[in-house]
């Protein structure tokens, strides 16, 4: 399974299954998901990882935030300011994870 492949609602989807019961990162995917403009994008499709999980074989995606940051820092995501304000703050609502 491949982020880059799979159609934004599916994609969104399996953001939502994976952060199942972690609240920060359903926060954070939530965010990103609602706020539209991350998931279509190719670039950051590419710092998603999706796959199946090796112990039941099920399907998930996360959204690598460390990737994610510095993609943003490094210029290999380009996104306005208020973009950046919301793709940061996701970012650190996973963080709050760990």
């Amino acid at each position: 399974m491949n982020a880059e492949t799979l159609a934004t609602g599916r994609l969104a989807a399996l953001l939502r299954g994976t952060a199942t019961g972690m609240l920060a990162d359903t926060a954070a995917a939530d965010l990103i998901i609602a706020h539209g403009r991350f998931l279509p994008d190719p670039a950051f499709r590419r710092i998603i990882a999706a796959g199946a999980s090796v112990a039941d074989g099920q399907p998930f995606a996360v959204i690598r935030w460390n990737a994610a940051v510095t993609a943003l820092e490094t210029g290999h995501l380009p996104c306005s300011t208020s973009e950046r304000a919301v793709l940061l703050i996701a970012a650190s609502l996973a963080a709050a994870n760990g």
